[in-house]
């Protein structure tokens, strides 16, 4: 088996010819990360790549890797640790990225809720467009994911309105749509009844919205922060070993 620092400078690789495309957002989705967080992938590895010194869950050898600041656990003093923008495919070093728009904070209360509005441009010819959520997987143990949050998408509202035929609203979904228009979509995420995490959990997930024939137009990413992260009591949640 490849050591745990092999596998993830490949897996950086993917993320060096994605991070390009973070800045518009208008281009195909990356797949998602595979990482293996197994004790046998941990103790093949050398032991200097397990090494993180500023205990972000970033070994110092990937933080070379990716041109981060092995001593500082937010590179780009954007509120957001170095390995959250890496696994989920945003910057590190650019405190513009992840973009407000693209953060969802949500409570870490029992029964908390929120509603988050996406917009998506599209030239439309009459097509009909529905919006698709997609979670990404993460670290988390039982593998949870946005998806576990994730309630529903509903469409509400397309500018200029006359452009759209229909909006379906609890299908997200806009019927018959001519010309250049804005599509709006509110997606709801929840706690539920489970309680608050003892550190700040972040679930990425991308969407986008397709047609009957086409495959997905204007894919965005975004994240859902579950936590208080002006709160320095709560730490961000990281895997066992550093990656």
């Amino acid at each position: 088996m490849r050591s745990l620092a092999i596998r993830f400078e490949i897996v950086m690789f993917a993320f060096a010819t994605a991070l390009l495309s973070c800045a518009s957002r208008d281009t195909s989705r990356d797949e998602p990360v595979e990482i293996d967080l197994s004790d046998a992938a941990v103790e093949t590895g050398p032991l200097f790549s397990l090494i993180d010194s500023d205990r972000d869950g970033l070994c110092d050898s990937s933080e070379r890797s990716v041109g981060t600041d092995a001593d500082k656990a937010d590179s780009d003093n954007d509120g957001y640790p170095d390995l959250m923008e890496v696994y989920c495919g945003f910057e590190p070093m650019d405190p513009n990225s992840p973009r407000a728009e693209q953060v969802v904070l949500l409570a870490a209360e029992k029964g908390a809720a929120i509603d988050f509005k996406t917009e998506v441009l599209v030239d439309g010819k009459g097509e009909q467009y529905s919006g698709v959520f997609e979670a990404e997987e993460v670290f988390y143990a039982g593998g949870a994911t946005a998806a576990d949050l994730f309630v529903a998408a509903s469409a509400i509202a397309a500018d200029p309105p006359d452009n759209a035929f229909a909006i379906e609203a609890m299908a997200a979904r806009f019927a018959a749509v001519q010309g250049e228009t804005r599509l709006t979509f509110a997606l709801r995420f929840a706690l539920g009844e489970q309680p608050g995490f003892e550190c700040i959990r972040w679930y990425p997930f991308s969407f986008s919205v397709k047609t009957p024939n086409e495959s997905g137009i204007g894919i965005e990413r975004y994240i859902v922060i579950s936590g208080s992260v002006d709160s320095e009591e709560s730490p961000w949640c990281k895997p066992e070993h550093c990656l």
